[in-house]
């Protein structure tokens, strides 16, 4: 990941470039590459003029909008980890009070247990792999699932214990 000063669109956040390819893989993600500043997105393409797409963020931008959307939302906020896991963008949600995240695998729970210990993940693909309940009941802890058939209730009932929380998805 490449962090910089971004003074664009008067922001005073931060502009993160990072190629697809780099995130588009769970585990993937460096944080052992030095800081490169880009005031602006154009600076960077000026300056790297890349061959292959580049993902471009703004931090401080992303926490903020994050807050104004939990202080004005009166239920329980989940972040689809699997819209975007890149570990920047979890981190600064996670930094504006998102606790709660929706989570389709066990890469995707590990990826958010290993960031943050705190963290609710809600396990809400309907389609799980065998064993991949029981793992992530007994491993990380979830204690939230979703189900969409009464089989699939029945499964989830007899490897997780009774703190568990099964959320129905009607069609």
């Amino acid at each position: 990941s490449i962090f910089g000063n971004c003074g664009e669109s008067g922001s005073g956040g931060w502009i993160m470039v990072e190629t697809v390819t780099a995130i588009s893989n769970l585990g993937t993600y460096r944080e052992d590459v030095a800081p490169m500043p880009f005031h602006s997105a154009d600076e960077m393409i000026r300056a790297w003029r890349p061959t292959q797409p580049v993902y471009c963020l703004y931090p401080r931008m992303l926490r903020r909008q994050g807050r104004r959307f939990l202080d004005g939302f009166p239920g329980t906020a989940l972040f689809a980890v699997k819209a975007n896991p890149e570990p920047t963008v979890l981190k600064e949600l996670y930094g504006a009070g998102l606790r709660h995240f929706d989570t389709a695998s066990i890469d995707e729970i590990r990826l958010v247990k290993g960031l943050f210990a705190d963290a609710d993940c809600y396990f809400m693909a309907p389609c799980k792999l065998v064993g991949a309940a029981e793992a992530a009941y007994r491993d990380y802890g979830v204690r939230n699932f979703v189900a969409d058939h009464q089989s699939e209730v029945e499964r989830l009932l007899e490897v997780t214990g009774p703190d568990a929380r099964i959320h129905i998805r009607m069609k």
